[in-house]
Formats: structure tokens, C-alpha cells, sequence
């Protein structure tokens, strides 16, 4: 090859080797800029996300601190939905009284439109002659009158009173029933809300604690980054993971503002208050009875099951009520009426004098039997009947449904129940072998024989076990106040408290439908 090709060629790949290399340290610099900027759009939005942190937990500041049993005698007490309960209940109450009191005779004063009960009577009375020229007769009447007229009714025998006073009984019956129902379900939810806030406020501290172990970490990392000693993109990772835990901190925090709105509503709080857990934990008690003596309590007890019974009773008596009308009504009356007058009577137009006034007086007294009887009235009462024993019958079958319903909820519950009890102790010794690994993780980064990433999974596997024990405690006492809701029964830790509160109500077990 020639000279001057090889010199070429020297030259050709020198002039290669320096664009290379320009290119290289181009590309680098433009990396280096491009992660910076990310550096500092990653810290723009912890500083933005921080504020919105810290005005959250401010708005939780202003919320009201309450334990669990006075949450359940506060929602029992003041919650709207409960005071609608009771004044239905009331109402049925007075229904009751009603129907009952139409075993009382009846006493009715009235008059008639020829007769006011007081008025005054003005006529007169002019008669000529034959021929019309002289009047035989010129008299005039003007008197004052009182008239009053007095029935008293009673229908001794009316065959429809008794089936409308069941069935009164079994509609009032039924509305305690509705009462019981409502304070276990909103006792149930009171519970599942203030056990979610409790767990949720304790996530939000161990991710407060991860958030602020990871900063102080991320401070060590940055002087480790200006030494040289790593690289831009272990930087990068520790930022992310930083603003990855503010959302999910964000999260929760959203999240506790809710529950504790709803926590507030339940307990009859203004409209725009917050209330939260006084207590860190609550007490879990295990649940004694079997799956089997369980679902024989749920039976027995649940009133939904009584409420549908109730209910197909209360269509029976209204169906013997339509039949009962085609019987006769029997009563006893006294009738009677008074009349009084006091003017002049027949008085002369020309000539009326003092002896022309005088007074009238007149009463009427009657006693006797009535009977109102319709034997026929085209089929109507007959249809009516049959439709309201349609409806006892639909009323009974859905008491087999909440039978089956009962049944299946305490299975889900107990079910639940026994997983969530296995798992929590699992659970608790995860969250310890997780944080652990963290702090053997971020000493080995330390010593310089671990990497970022090792912390950076490490911390996050934390999170997650701490989230996992979270939800395991949720699920074991939710379980549990699942059990005493769906076997009708009252949770004995806070038994005091629902007694309290229906007291202070002027509610009795009668009212509601239910045995403490």
C-alpha cells in the first residue's frame, strides 16, 4: 500500500477517534443536564406534594378525639336515622291506642240546618177577607231559639275491631323490629369505621417513620454523590422512592379525612365536623361460640327473620278483617234532642202586648239496638282478603330467604374469622423480619457492600408488610363485629355503652323488638 494511503488512513481514523470521543463527552454532558433536571423536577414535586401533606394533617388537627364506646352510645343517641326509627315507632304506638280505643262508645252533638244550636225565628202570618179588603188576621211571631241534638253510639260487636287491633300490634311490632335492625347495622358500622381509622392512623405513622428514615438517608447519598463515590441514577432512585412514599402518604391521609367525616355523621356531629380514634388499638376478643352454636343464635335471634314473620302475621289479620265485613255490626244508641224558644208567638202587627210572649220548651230521648249489615258488596271484601293472604304467604317465604341469609353470612364471617386470626400472628412477625431487612440492608449500604437498590426494596417490602399487618387487624375485628351483628347479638365489650345510649333514648328491649 502506499504511503499516502497509509496516511491517509491514519489520518481518516484519528479524525474518527476525536469526533468519537467529542461525541461521547456531548452525549455524557447531555445526560448529566438531563439528570439534573430531573433532580430537580423530582424535588419540585416533594416540596409541592409536602405542602399538600401538611395541609391535610392540619384539617385532621381540627377533628374531635373519641373512644369507641362513646362513638356507639353517641350514634345510637344522635344519629338522625335512629330518631326517625323512633318516631315511627311512636306513631304505630299511637296507631295501636287508636284502633283499640274504638271499643269506646262515641258521643256526637249536633243540629240541623232548620234548627241552629242558637238562632232566632222572625214570621208572619196575614189573612185577608173574601173580598180582599180587610184583614181577618195580621199576627207575627219573633222568638229566640236553642236547639242541640245528642247521639251516643256503641258498637259492642263489630267482628272487624279485634282483627284491626292484631293486626295494629303486629305493624308496631314489626317497626321495633325495623328500630333493632337499624342500631345493629349502624353499631356494626361505627365499629368497621373507627377499627379502619385506628389501623389507617398507624399506617400513616410507619410511613411517616420510612418517609423521614429515607430523607435523612437521602442526605447521605447526596454527600456520597458530590465524593464521586456513586452515581447520578442511585440519586434518582432514592428521590423516586421519597416521592413514591408522599403519595402513598397523601393516600392515607385522604383517606383518614374520609373516614373521619363519616365517623362524625355517624355519631350525629354538625354537618362539616371530623372525629378521630382516641385509642392507638383496640381490644380484639376472641369470638367463643362454634360456627354451628353460631348460626342456631343467628336463627333464633336475627330480626330480620322475625321482622318478615311479623309482617306476614300483620297480612293474615288485615285479610280476616276484609272477611269480617261481611258480618253485621251490632250498637246501641240513645238519641235524644232539646228545643228551646222564648219570644212573642202570634203576636198582633198592630197591637202586640206582653201576653203574647211565652216560651216553648221541647225534648225527645231514645233508646234502642242498631245493625249495620252488608252481606254482599260484589266480591270486593273477598278479593281484598286474598290478596292480603298472597301477601302472608310472600311474607313467609321471604323469611326462609333471610334464614339462608343468615346462615351465609355468618359462614363468610366466621370464615373470615378464622384466616384473619391465622394470618396476624404471621403478619406481625412479617412486619419484623421486614423492618429488619431494612436496617440490615442500609447498614451493609453504609459499610459500602450494598447497593441503593437493596434499601430501596427493602423499604418498600416494609410498606408493605406494615400494610398487610394493617389490613389482617381490619379484617380480624371486623370479623369478629360481623359475628355479634349477623348472630344477633349485642358485642359484649361495648354492651354498656349501646344501654347507655338507648336509656338515655327512653328506649326499652321492648322497643326494641330484641332481648339484651
Amino acid at each position: 500500500m502506499p504511503l499516502s494511503c497509509l496516511g491517509f488512513a491514519a489520518s481518516f481514523g484519528l479524525i474518527g477517534t476525536v469526533a468519537l470521543t467529542a461525541h461521547s463527552q456531548v452525549a455524557a454532558s447531555e445526560f448529566l443536564r438531563q439528570g439534573v433536571s430531573s433532580q430537580d423536577y423530582l424535588l419540585q414535586q416533594g416540596e409541592n406534594l409536602q405542602a399538600i401533606l401538611a395541609e391535610s394533617e392540619q384539617l385532621l388537627n381540627q377533628s374531635v378525639r373519641i373512644s369507641l364506646e362513646d362513638v356507639i352510645r353517641k350514634t345510637i343517641i344522635n344519629n338522625p336515622q335512629i330518631a326517625k326509627a323512633l318516631a315511627l315507632v311512636q306513631a304505630k304506638k299511637s296507631r295501636v291506642a287508636a284502633e283499640k280505643r274504638k271499643w269506646n262508645p262515641t258521643l256526637k252533638f249536633s243540629r240541623t240546618s232548620e234548627n241552629p244550636i242558637l238562632g232566632k225565628q222572625m214570621s208572619t202570618y196575614i189573612q185577608s177577607d173574601d173580598n180582599y179588603k180587610d184583614f181577618e188576621y195580621a199576627n207575627f211571631t219573633n222568638v229566640n231559639e236553642a236547639f242541640v241534638a245528642a247521639r251516643l253510639k256503641w258498637n259492642f260487636l263489630d267482628p272487624v275491631r279485634y282483627s284491626s287491633i292484631n293486626r295494629s300490634i303486629s305493624l308496631l311490632q314489626s317497626q321495633e323490629l325495623l328500630l333493632s335492625i337499624l342500631c345493629r347495622s349502624l353499631v356494626l358500622e361505627a365499629q368497621m369505621v373507627y377499627a379502619k381509622l385506628v389501623e389507617n392512623q398507624n399506617l400513616i405513622n410507619t410511613y411517616s417513620s420510612i418517609y423521614k428514615k429515607n430523607r435523612f438517608e437521602l442526605e447521605a447519598i447526596l454527600g456520597q454523590f458530590n465524593g464521586g463515590i456513586i452515581s447520578l441514577g442511585d440519586v434518582a432512585q432514592q428521590k423516586t422512592l421519597l416521592l413514591n412514599q408522599l403519595n402513598e402518604l397523601l393516600s392515607l391521609v385522604a383517606l383518614q379525612i374520609e373516614l373521619a367525616s363519616e365517623l362524625a355523621v355517624l355519631t350525629g356531629m354538625p354537618p362539616g365536623s371530623s372525629a378521630l380514634p382516641s385509642q392507638q388499638q383496640i381490644h380484639s376478643e376472641e369470638w367463643s361460640l362454634s360456627l354451628e352454636e353460631t348460626i342456631e343464635e343467628g336463627l333464633r335471634l336475627r330480626e330480620e327473620i322475625q321482622l318478615a314473620l311479623s309482617d306476614s302475621k300483620a297480612a293474615d289479620w288485615q285479610a280476616q278483617t276484609m272477611l269480617n265485613k261481611y258480618l253485621p255490626v251490632l250498637s246501641l244508641s240513645v238519641n235524644g234532642y232539646g228545643n228551646y224558644s222564648d219570644g212573642l208567638f202570634g203576636a198582633d202587627i198592630a197591637n202586640s202586648s206582653s201576653q203574647d210572649r211565652g216560651f216553648v220548651q221541647a225534648t225527645d230521648l231514645s233508646i234502642g239496638l242498631g245493625l249495620t249489615w252488608t252481606p254482599f258488596d260484589g266480591g270486593s271484601y273477598l278479593a281484598s282478603s286474598n290478596a292480603f293472604k298472597d301477601q302472608a304467604k310472600a311474607d313467609l317465604l321471604a323469611a326462609n330467604f333471610h334464614r339462608d341469609r343468615v346462615g351465609r353470612q355468618i359462614r363468610g364471617s366466621y370464615g373470615e374469622y378464622l384466616t384473619a386470626k391465622a394470618a396476624l400472628a404471621k403478619a406481625v412477625q412479617g412486619l419484623k423480619i421486614a423492618s429488619l431487612s431494612v436496617d440490615i440492608a442500609s447498614e451493609r449500604y453504609s459499610a459500602g457492600i450494598g447497593s441503593v437498590t437493596t434499601v430501596v426494596q427493602a423499604t418498600e417490602m416494609y410498606g408493605r408488610a406494615a400494610l398487610i399487618l394493617s389490613k389482617t387487624r381490619v379484617s380480624y375485628f371486623d370479623s369478629i363485629a360481623k359475628l355479634y351483628r349477623y348472630s344477633g347479638q349485642w358485642p359484649s365489650a361495648y354492651k354498656q355503652a349501646i344501654i347507655d345510649g338507648l336509656s338515655s333514648l327512653k328506649v326499652s328491649s321492648r322497643d326494641m323488638g330484641a332481648v339484651f
